[in-house]
């Protein structure tokens, strides 16, 4: 939150360069000078790339949109998905419980091994010489680790 609220004060900053504290070239503010706006301009930053008179548009703002448009999307999906419930017939409610839990899990286990298989894939990529095979290890050790835990499962239901 702090990090969006800076960038989104940052983006004001670039609109209204006359309310800064002025930096040193270490880029600390210079404590003559009073405004609010310094713990923002010091986190931002000096703008060592171009003059002073010249200050374009950061597009922070453009992100903080999209970050504020995602978390809606995300917020009225669940919502229109728990509304849904109310909307089907009550006389199989157990078998639609069970579809509906079996469909939640299988989409959070793909995030998830998804998510893992793409940090594999880049440790593989920087571990071994040829980067080309990095893929075929991480996906060989992804399914060797599936394997392992259903033979794993086997051996103790077979013991207990």
């Amino acid at each position: 939150g702090a990090l969006l609220v800076a960038g989104a004060l940052c983006a004001d900053d670039v609109k209204h360069p006359s309310s800064l504290r002025k930096l040193s070239p270490q880029g600390v503010a210079d404590p003559s000078t009073q405004g609010d706006e310094a713990p923002v301009r010091a986190l931002h930053g000096p703008h060592r790339d171009h003059d002073d008179d010249h200050h374009h548009d950061h597009d922070y703002t453009d992100r903080v949109a999209l970050g504020f448009v995602m978390t809606t999307i995300a917020g009225l999906s669940t919502a229109v998905g728990s509304a849904l419930s109310f909307c089907l017939p009550r006389n199989n409610g157990k078998v639609f419980a069970v579809l509906c839990m079996s469909l939640s899990a299988g989409v959070m286990l793909y995030v998830s091994f998804g998510e893992i298989l793409s940090k594999s894939i880049d440790e593989f990529r920087e571990a071994i010489s040829d980067g080309g095979e990095a893929y075929a290890y991480a996906t060989l050790c992804f399914f060797g680790g599936i394997l392992a835990a259903m033979l794993l499962d086997y051996a103790l239901d077979s013991m207990f």
